[in-house]
């Protein structure tokens, strides 16, 4: 899970970030256990961590280590609990409970929300692109039209098997520059989108020159 990098880093509360220990017995299963699956979460879906000076895991974002297990989880093995029951010393007080509880509610739907917008595209985005893939690639088929005359040249001065030649080679000149040509647009597409604007700053109606609806 890639999270959106123009989003303030979370603070690291206790009620959210636990040891492998913590998740241990929380979840009721062993720490080899625990620590495997914090392993493949890792590698495979960038699981946020914090490590010690030797690079070890020392605590696990909970909210989303339960959401990674939830979406990419062995449904045959037992999973994480529905109701996660976050841990709590036997000095917690009540309010202390709930406010651990809190922060991980809002952790877990921070990472949900931020799971969302990267499964969305903004449409004018999209147009933009699809438009200009095809402007590329009508690019390159213009070859086609601009080579007939050496195209019939080639026939007849080497007949049907040098026509054949000639447009294989053709076929790969198209291929190369259709190629370089969507590369050229990939690498013009902005990886993110930006942060869109702060629900409390008012709005004037019309949208400045350079901003963009959402």
């Amino acid at each position: 899970m890639q999270t959106d990098p123009n989003r303030p880093p979370m603070i690291k509360q206790d009620g959210v970030f636990l040891t492998v220990s913590e998740l241990s017995e929380r979840d009721k299963i062993s720490k080899p256990t625990v620590s495997l699956h914090i392993k493949r979460l890792c590698e495979r879906h960038n699981l946020e961590v914090e490590r010690d000076a030797r690079g070890r895991v020392r605590r696990v974002n909970s909210a989303m280590y339960d959401l990674l297990r939830e979406r990419y989880g062995d449904p045959s093995k037992a999973q994480a609990p529905k109701s996660v029951e976050l841990m709590r010393s036997a000095d917690d007080s009540y309010d202390e409970a709930t406010r651990r509880r809190a922060w991980y509610d809002v952790e877990k739907r921070r990472l949900e929300v931020d799971e969302l917008r990267g499964a969305l595209v903004r449409r004018d985005r999209l147009v933009a692109a699809v438009t200009a893939c095809g402007e590329a690639l009508t690019r390159s088929l213009d070859l086609l039209s601009q080579e007939a005359d050496s195209l019939a040249e080639v026939q007849a001065r080497e007949g049907d098997h040098g026509l054949r030649k000639a447009l294989r080679a053709l076929g790969r000149r198209i291929r190369e520059e259709q190629a370089a040509a969507l590369t050229a647009v990939a690498k013009t597409a902005a990886q993110y989108d930006e942060p869109l604007p702060d629900e409390s700053t008012p709005h004037h109606g019309r949208l400045m020159e350079g901003q963009h609806s959402p």
